[in-house]
């Protein structure tokens, strides 16, 4: 069964992302797969995820990293008051972006998949009450969230 960290929500204390080592695996990631980081979001308050945008000739796409566990997921480009991006597909990418350590890319079936078939015990009472309050559903809900 597939388990949740505490941490993941960014309500509670947890390690941090190396942020140098992020950064380094997109700039990677986007030259082996022909495209270059074009922009690069911090997670601010209310926000569990990083955003690093990566441009290709014709075409754009979001690595969305947690800010406190070494999980990534591929999404469209964000978009100005949107909870979270939709989550895509871009198998290059995730293959480049696999080869960096300790970083794990999560399937769009991975973030799709509902909480109710997910070992949550290792979240805390607080992480617990964000879940219901946000009504989050899916793992992708818990691993990037923008809840204040």
């Amino acid at each position: 069964m597939y388990e949740l960290l505490s941490g993941l929500t960014g309500f509670e204390p947890a390690p941090r992302t190396d942020l140098k080592a992020l950064r380094a695996a997109c700039h990677d990631a986007a030259r082996n797969t022909g495209g270059q980081v074009a922009d690069f979001t911090e997670a601010r308050i209310a926000m569990s995820y990083h955003v690093a945008l990566i441009a290709y000739r014709d075409d754009t796409v979001a690595v969305l990293a947690n800010a406190f566990h070494p999980l990534l997921a591929i999404a469209e480009p964000p978009r100005p008051h949107e909870f979270r991006p939709p989550f895509r597909e871009a198998p290059e990418l995730v293959t480049a972006l696999a080869a960096h350590e300790p970083f794990r890319v999560l399937s769009t079936s991975d973030l799709d998949r509902p909480l109710s078939t997910v070992d949550t015990s290792r979240l805390t009472k607080a992480e617990h009450r964000e879940l219901r309050t946000w009504k989050a559903s899916t793992i992708g809900d818990v691993v990037f969230n923008h809840w204040d």
